[in-house]
């Protein structure tokens, strides 16, 4: 789902989810299901997946694996681990395609016990 005016997010990706991008593109194609202007997550008549059917999937998927999980904890899990991880707030903010860094802020930056160490450690050192 868009969280921009324009319905446009860039977001940045790895080369190996481009690879399998590709791939996943090429497999529409032959079934005569891609179009370059389709959203990434489309439906069989080029349309835009629904949030309540992607939110079904993830779900359905995460107790094939035996864990609990929604689109929305899969957010926060991504943006807490990039924070834990020492990227700046700022970066996560625009990466979770938060308008303004207190929502990021207020709902991400739970950070964990041992970043807030090392990161103690760290400056006093």
């Amino acid at each position: 789902m868009a969280k921009s005016d324009s319905g446009l997010r860039v977001v940045p990706m790895a080369s190996e989810l481009r690879v399998e991008l590709e791939r996943w593109f090429d497999r529409l194609g032959e079934r005569g299901l891609y179009s370059p202007e389709s959203p990434v997550l489309s439906t069989k008549g080029g349309t835009p997946m629904v949030p309540q059917y992607i939110w079904k999937v993830v779900k359905r998927v995460a107790k094939q694996a035996g864990v609990e999980a929604s689109p929305h904890t899969l957010s926060r899990t991504f943006g807490s681990h990039l924070l834990n991880e020492g990227m700046r707030l700022e970066t996560v903010s625009k990466l979770l395609g938060h308008s303004n860094v207190s929502t990021t802020q207020a709902a991400y930056a739970q950070l964990e016990d041992a970043t807030v160490r090392d990161e103690f450690m760290r400056f006093i050192a």
